[in-house]
């Protein structure tokens, strides 16, 4: 069975050529960093934004030094995105990731949260190409995560359809805790 991150990441790779602008709203570990970096290629640009120092170091760590080139690791919240976008990339942005939740094998305390989440998702809107993709991986299985996944479900379902499309992934239908896979694509205009 095909994992929700695997998913992403195939989603993803069908829209990414080189020379393409993505984001990694939630840096994490760095797994959606490294393949957004190997995914637009040399002449490509990643921005990365995480809270966590930590976080950010483990990404530099696994991309090396070549990698690291096409990188724009900030150490600020995915909330500040729309201060932080080149204006050139403004609107040019293929792919923005967004993996919710904590950091695997931190401090589990220390998560996404909604306020930031919304605010960055609505960034994450108006920075997005005309034909670009939006991925969130949310997991309602704590408490945090139920609310912000609410949350995010009660912002996409004010989006227009005419604009937008949206997909629910699954990891587990059976289970209100299991997490979720939401592909936001745009479908063109303004």
């Amino acid at each position: 069975m095909l994992r929700l991150t695997d998913h992403a990441h195939q989603i993803c790779d069908e829209i990414l050529e080189e020379g393409d602008v993505a984001i990694d709203a939630t840096v994490g570990n760095g797994h959606d960093t490294l393949f957004l970096a190997e995914a637009v290629g040399a002449e490509g640009r990643v921005y990365g934004f995480d809270v966590q120092a930590d976080a950010l170091n483990l990404t530099r760590q696994k991309l090396g030094e070549e990698l690291l080139l096409r990188v724009t690791l900030l150490h600020k919240s995915h909330a500040e995105m729309d201060q932080h976008i080149e204006s050139s990339d403004r609107g040019c942005i293929k792919v923005i990731m967004f993996n919710l939740g904590y950091l695997p094998g931190g401090d589990k305390e220390i998560t996404t949260m909604t306020e930031s989440t919304l605010v960055a998702m609505e960034a994450a809107c108006k920075l997005l190409h005309p034909e670009g993709v939006i991925t969130i991986l949310a997991y309602p299985g704590h408490e945090t995560g139920h609310d912000e996944t609410k949350a995010v479900v009660e912002f996409l379902n004010t989006m227009d359809r005419e604009r937008w499309e949206l997909k629910t992934i699954e990891a587990n239908s059976e289970s209100a805790t299991a997490p979720r896979l939401y592909l936001l694509s745009s479908q063109g205009g303004s």
